[in-house]
């Protein structure tokens, strides 16, 4: 709790910057961001509360891997070729079978797979969403900066995400566009 005291009311900006022993910035608060718990520019006695926490961590801006819509464009694409692997002559639905276990493949990699209609209860491992969530849960939890192995992990999650998204685009372009013109 941050008390200070306006002899009058301020007509100009109230700025708190809370900083590290070492002076470098962890986060500002300004009473002109109209945000819930800013500070407050009335005269008299004032009270600021601080969480004493880093910010949340931010996400890179992405051209599509760290979004769901990976997960979902898997499923998607998934769903389309099954949808005409009956109407494929026989050596082609071979060529089907192949693609979807790639494509099952791509999305155990991004997310946890759930199984089928026939073994619902089959997990695999944690995919790389559900370690990228528990990476953002620990930082979110700290009283203090994120850790130089965090920082590590996420460079890894990250790296490895951007994997997925490009195989997933070559089986669409380069066998499921053939498989599906024939």
């Amino acid at each position: 709790m941050i008390e200070y005291h306006l002899a009058e009311a301020s007509t100009s900006e109230v700025l708190f910057t809370i900083t590290d022993a070492g002076g470098e910035i962890i986060q500002q608060f300004s009473s002109g961001s109209n945000e819930r718990g800013s500070p407050s520019t009335s005269a008299g006695m004032n009270r600021f509360f601080w969480g004493m926490r880093y910010p949340g961590t931010q996400m890179p801006p992405s051209p599509g891997a760290l979004d769901a819509g990976a997960v979902l464009r898997v499923r998607e694409v998934r769903a389309q070729v099954d949808g005409h692997r009956a109407e494929l002559p026989e050596d082609a639905r071979v060529e089907a079978d192949g693609i979807m276990e790639q494509l099952r493949e791509i999305e155990g990699i991004l997310t946890i797979w759930m199984g089928s209609q026939a073994h619902p209860m089959m997990w695999s491992p944690p995919g790389l969403t559900e370690k990228l969530s528990s990476l953002s849960r620990a930082v979110g939890a700290a009283d203090a900066k994120p850790t130089e192995s965090m920082y590590a992990v996420f460079e890894d999650l990250s790296e490895r995400f951007e994997v997925q998204p490009n195989r997933l685009n070559q089986v669409i372009e380069q066998e499921i566009g053939p498989l599906l013109s024939r």
